[in-house]
């Protein structure tokens, strides 16, 4: 509804803004019924399609929660299924599986970390090194380039101005300079 609109749907109160604040040529009413036409109204209408958003968005929620808890339920059942088939491998006197010595794990477990810990941030850290130069070493080659360019470039304009010749830069050897 309107708020310039009476619960009846007329527009009294715009009506009373008019008749209070319309003499003397105040215009405050009309800038009152200009504001709720064109921004209370607009926000109102686009609020609609938020809300039809969001509930959405909470409908969608509510089904991630509903199959997050289904799985938690299979991981439930697959954990109490994965510990009762370990428990039957494994020698519940020494806490290990029949025959197995619990160093050759402990070695695996280092050499594991070793291989991925320490070697994987070692060949990041020099991976990184060696980025940062081959950076440096084109950004070099870039600037080099372009003082370069800009230093022919003022080179054949001086050439230019000195023989006097206005038109395309081309390459002046010594024997035409020395003939002019």
């Amino acid at each position: 509804m309107n708020e310039m609109e009476s619960s009846s749907g007329d527009s009294s109160f715009a009506i009373d803004l008019a008749t209070r604040y319309g003499s003397n040529n105040c215009n405050y009413y009309k800038y009152i019924v200009n504001l709720e036409n064109n921004w209370n109204i607009v926000r109102k209408t686009n609020m609609n399609g938020v809300l039809t958003a969001l509930t959405g968005l909470g409908t969608s929620i509510s089904t991630y929660d509903t199959n997050f808890k289904n799985t938690q339920a299979n991981i439930t059942t697959y954990s109490t299924i994965l510990q009762s088939n370990f428990n039957s491998i494994t020698n519940l006197t020494a806490g290990t599986f029949n025959g197995l010595d619990c160093r050759v794990i402990g070695e695996t477990v280092m050499d594991f970390r070793n291989s991925v810990c320490v070697g994987l941030i070692n060949s990041t850290y020099y991976s990184l090194i060696s980025l940062i130069l081959v950076s440096y070493g084109a950004l070099m080659a870039a600037c080099c380039a372009t003082c370069a360019g800009v230093r022919h470039f003022k080179h054949l304009q001086r050439m230019q101005i000195h023989v006097g010749y206005k038109g395309v830069p081309v390459s002046i050897s010594e024997k035409k300079l020395n003939d002019i």
